[in-house]
């Protein structure tokens, strides 16, 4: 699946297209506070080999990268996302793109499934992104894990975990 980002600056947001092998793309509405989350849940996650039952990266082999393909998307209306969530899948990785009206009809979203190869590229395009919107990830992301230390703390002083 190819993945593509084009800031919209009039409203502030990026265009995220998913574009899978095979069938229609997915184009969503990423709010600066959606893609700044997704940047830093990225940058705290444990690697796949440090993760308790997956294989490390070096046991099997790397399939060869595709070649790049143009995505016509412009004619598709963006939808706003609700949620983006990460959750493990062995050594891979599965961000969950959540669409309200989906929800609402039970559908699980589009999900993209990443190698770890993949995190990595993924990581550097939502950074330069983020950069060439003028969101200043660098200081996003502190505020994000000062306020994760400071929940921490507080579960911690609340005896829950």
């Amino acid at each position: 699946m190819a993945l593509q980002a084009k800031y919209d600056p009039q409203a502030d947001r990026m265009r995220l297209t998913l574009q899978p092998a095979e069938g229609a793309p997915r184009v969503f509405w990423v709010t600066r506070r959606q893609w700044l989350g997704w940047l830093h849940a990225l940058l705290v996650l444990p690697s796949a080999k440090d993760a308790p039952g997956t294989v490390s990266e070096g046991s099997a082999p790397k399939p060869p990268p595709s070649p790049p393909r143009a995505m016509a998307d412009e004619a598709v209306e963006p939808q706003a996302l609700s949620a983006i969530r990460l959750r493990r899948a062995g050594e891979r990785l599965q961000v969950v793109f959540s669409v309200p009206a989906e929800a609402a009809a039970g559908a699980k979203g589009a999900t993209l499934t990443l190698r770890p190869e993949g995190v990595a590229q993924t990581r550097t395009l939502l950074q330069q992104q983020a950069e060439r919107a003028g969101w200043d990830p660098g200081a996003a992301l502190a505020r994000l894990d000062a306020s994760a230390m400071a929940g921490a703390a507080l579960r911690k002083a609340s005896g829950s975990t």
